[in-house]
């Protein structure tokens, strides 16, 4: 048994050992740590908004509209004779002007094309006189627009054809009073540019154009693992397209052009609606080019036990170390994060074992890389491996050799040689999916995702950032929910 006396010599040298034992290097500190949010680019997108309406509506909010007595009149027409009367005759005559049912037979481009049957009589005031009857096909082109606070605005022009023309005997002459028409059509114009705004205001108010706005307003979750994605979606503009018939249906066709942001982790605030603002000019790509920013995002806890278990490979037999010999290392805890210069800080903990020591030193020796892909490939290469600091003690002088041996550098760099493949076929699975039908309020958005480019790996504070552009086209459409 040791003495006091030898035990007191013996203390400072036992001291200096569990020091050397437990080596912390201060020329190889822990790299500093990025923290900052990753923050992905807004992009502009224009989402597609469809306001439908039947035709058969239309032509009934039409039909009850415009009266069936479009007009009458009391006229003077200075000669009835036409072409071989000697004389002019003038005659007095009256008339009236009936309408069939307005139908809605097409369109072109911004014209709504309206067919409209009209019948009517005139009397002229002649000896011998008797009602004449006419009837006639008016085709009506309705030239929409949308003006000012989103009101619509009809500017019609007619023109029609004779079926049975309005033609009285005159001194036995068959003259016709065609000429008495024109001014009893401009009654049916009158009624056509009063009744087709009103119509279309009833089938799409600006109400619903109003509450699809605001519905566009609106933060969407894209990706459901760890970690989060969410689209946030602030409408800038709304255009006004066109109007279109298609299979029973006129479609009012807008746009909006929105900000689409994305944000990983925690699900950001919805934006603040705004009013409604007025009619934007068409965007050059049209009014359905969606844009958005898909992140692929490796977490760092992953990675950490990609390497650990890789290292375990290293474990047996043990490492030839130039300078040392045999080393058997055994290594612990990997912590991977984002350092500095876009680059990854990987603390390898590991304790060392050599024949020639009777030491057996434990530490944390700290590696820097740089992270990157090819360009248009989802698989994850390192590059400028870089292992700082200078052994400032013989405990740490072994585990700097280990942690520079080619074996362990070799496989750190096959453990991070990640094929990010699947996870990035998942994440636009899942937002394909999560966006592909998705109710908002008495709407619904549609996302169909046609084309997608990834761009250059990123150390961000959250993981491994891979970027990818999806493009394709948006819509949403009113379709409220049945009580």
């Amino acid at each position: 048994m040791l003495g006091p006396v030898v035990v007191r010599r013996l203390a400072p040298f036992v001291l200096l050992v569990l020091l050397a034992a437990c080596s912390r290097n201060v020329a190889n500190p822990e790299p500093a740590r990025v923290t900052t949010p990753l923050l992905v680019p807004a992009q502009a997108s224009t989402i597609a908004i469809p306001v439908t309406a039947r035709i058969a509506e239309l032509e009934r909010l039409l039909n009850d509209r415009v009266p069936a007595r479009i007009t009458s009149t009391d006229a003077q027409q200075a000669a009835c004779a036409g072409a071989g009367v000697a004389a002019r005759i003038g005659c007095q005559f009256t008339g009236s002007v009936d309408r069939g049912p307005i139908r809605v037979t097409g369109i072109d481009g911004n014209v709504l094309l309206l067919s409209v049957p009209v019948s009517g009589t005139v009397v002229t005031r002649l000896t011998g006189s008797t009602p004449v009857a006419a009837a006639a096909e008016v085709e009506a082109r309705v030239a929409l627009d949308i003006v000012g606070d989103w009101q619509p605005v009809a500017d019609v022009a007619v023109t029609y054809r004779w079926t049975r023309a309005p033609d009285i005997d005159v001194l036995g002459r068959r003259i016709s009073v065609a000429a008495a028409a024109d001014p009893l059509l401009a009654g049916l114009i009158a009624r056509l540019e009063a009744a087709v705004p009103e119509c279309l205001e009833k089938l799409q108010p600006r109400a619903r154009l109003a509450a699809a706005w605001r519905q566009g307003f609106t933060v969407v979750p894209v990706n459901p693992a760890a970690p989060q994605v969410w689209l946030r979606v602030t409408p800038q503009q709304l255009h006004f397209a066109n109007y279109a018939i298609a299979d029973g249906a006129l479609t009012l066709g807008l746009g909006a052009t929105a900000l689409t942001e994305t944000f990983v982790g925690t699900q950001p605030a919805a934006p603040a609606a705004t009013p409604l603002p007025p009619p934007a000019a068409i965007p050059a790509d049209g009014l359905s080019a969606f844009r958005a920013h898909v992140p692929v995002v490796a977490d760092y806890t992953g990675l950490e036990a990609i390497v650990a278990a890789a290292l375990k490979n290293v474990e047996s037999p043990p490492l030839a170390v130039r300078g040392l010999g045999d080393v058997q290392p055994e290594f612990g805890a990997v912590r991977i994060h984002a350092t500095d210069g876009g680059r990854l800080a990987i603390g390898l903990t590991m304790t060392a074992s050599t024949r020639r020591q009777w030491i057996r030193p434990r530490g944390t020796v700290w590696i820097t890389l740089k992270p990157y892909n090819r360009p248009g490939s989802q698989v994850l290469e390192i590059r400028d491996v870089a292992i700082t600091g200078s052994p400032d003690s013989a405990s740490f002088r072994i585990l700097l050799a280990v942690a520079r041996s080619r074996v362990v550098r070799d496989q750190l760099a096959r453990a991070l040689s990640q094929d990010l493949t699947a996870s990035y076929q998942a994440a636009l699975g899942n937002a394909g999916t999560a966006l592909a039908d998705r109710r908002l309020g008495d709407f619904r958005l549609s996302v169909g995702i046609d084309a997608v480019t990834n761009g250059t790996l990123v150390a961000a504070g959250q993981g491994l950032y891979l970027p990818v552009d999806a493009r394709g086209t948006a819509t949403l459409r009113f379709d409220p929910v049945r009580g």
